[in-house]
């Protein structure tokens, strides 16, 4: 007698278990790896090198050294603390290097961004249309 036909519950047990386990279902906690990131933000149609260093839960966006990236946020940036819940992260600004009116409000780096991390490279956004802010970054 074939062995499977004697534990017939196993087996059942067994298929539902791999039918009923999604990916999409299992809580992976999402961890930016401290360090130096850059890339680019893409607001308002314009490409703007960024550069941010993560470490724990805090952040601080960093000027370039030269205009050989293309645009600069500088001085529009800034530092603070962030968190990661279910795909998205939220920015929590506790210092303006500048006075918060020279610049225009939305492209500090605040509020909620749905979130990828893949390896080591990180890709945020927020809004749609022309108010989307996406930021693409690398470890370097």
């Amino acid at each position: 007698m074939n062995n499977l036909s004697r534990y017939p519950e196993l087996i059942i047990i067994t298929i539902v278990l791999l039918i009923g386990c999604n990916k999409e279902d299992i809580n992976v906690e999402l961890i930016i790896p401290d360090g130096y990131y850059e890339g680019y933000c893409a607001y308002s149609g314009d490409t703007i090198w960024e550069a941010i260093i993560f470490k724990a839960d805090t952040f601080k966006e960093v000027p370039s050294g030269g205009l050989q990236m293309g645009l600069q946020k500088y001085p529009c940036i800034v530092e603070g603390i962030y968190n990661i819940q279910n795909k998205n992260i939220n920015f929590y600004v506790l210092e303006y290097p500048v006075p918060n009116t020279l610049c225009d409000s939305n492209i500090f780096l605040s509020g909620d961004y749905s979130i990828i991390i893949s390896n080591k490279e990180i890709t945020f956004w927020k809004g749609e249309g022309i108010s989307k802010h996406t930021y693409n970054l690398k470890l370097q």
